[in-house]
């Protein structure tokens, strides 16, 4: 028995139909993608936009900053002229180590301190402190200045673990150089515009703080400066963070260091 084969009649009418529909349909689902991705370039375009606009701020503020500190550092290199005519025989800041944190660092940036004998850096506490002791060695100072406290502030919540801190720091310091004398320094205030309760910031505890490292200084039997009686109520001496003291004021500290010399 032979099969009948079927034979399927395309409509081309119909085909042409069904394409457009086809069409359409697809090209109406592209549109809200083809939009989608214009508005996410955009909004890259946006924020590419921004970054660049805080970058180019945040430049131009520190184009100001350098700007600013280099004129303090001009006048403090005129300055370092004079004291030097003025000093004694033998310079102090040529024979002895600064240790602290930014605030020590300016006798470095300004000029009035040789680099290799400013053992500071923006940050520092008397736990990074103990790194640099191997330094004073090949230094060998007469004399070590130190100064720590407003970024150990903000470390230790408790002013007594401060203070137990500080004291293994001078211990190590006294088993590294016997010879040399050390001083320790009072933490400065902050202008009355500086004050951070938040990050435990206050010239009230730095006051208390003070008290504490006076008691240290009688048990370890070191020397203490009082800078922070220069600095108080006296806002003027300070740079716009109310913080750091200004370029001008290291002149101020420097005449103070020579007066309490032992």
């Amino acid at each position: 028995m032979n099969k009948k084969k079927k034979y399927v009649v395309v409509n081309e009418k119909r085909l042409i139909i069904a394409i457009i529909v086809c069409l359409i349909i697809i090209f109406g689902a592209s549109i809200p993608m083809i939009n989608y991705i214009k508005n996410v370039n955009k909004k890259n375009e946006l924020v590419y936009g921004k970054k660049e606009e805080v970058k180019q701020l945040e430049d131009s503020k520190t184009n100001e900053e350098v700007k600013e500190k280099e004129e303090v550092k001009s006048d403090n290199k005129e300055n370092k002229v004079e004291n030097n005519k003025t000093s004694s025989d033998e310079n102090i800041l040529t024979t002895s180590a600064f240790m602290g944190d930014s605030i020590t660092e300016g006798f470095s940036f300004y000029e009035l301190v040789e680099d290799k004998r400013v053992l500071a850096n923006k940050g520092d506490t008397t736990e990074v402190a103990v790194s640099y002791v191997n330094q004073l060695k090949d230094i060998n100072p007469k004399n070590i200045f130190i100064l720590y406290g407003m970024n150990d502030l903000i470390c230790f919540s408790k002013n007594e673990d401060f203070i137990s801190q500080y004291e293994k720091l001078i211990e190590d310091i006294k088993k590294e150089v016997p010879n040399s004398t050390i001083y320790v320094q009072s933490v400065f205030p902050v202008a009355s515009f500086g004050e951070d309760a938040t990050n435990g910031i206050t010239n009230t505890r730095i006051e208390e703080v003070n008290k504490l490292i006076v008691n240290m200084c009688v048990r370890q039997r070191v020397n203490y400066i009082d800078i922070s009686k220069l600095l108080k109520g006296n806002d003027d001496s300070f740079e716009p963070d109310g913080k750091h003291v200004k370029g001008t004021f290291y002149s101020t500290w420097i005449d103070e260091i020579k007066n309490n010399l032992r």
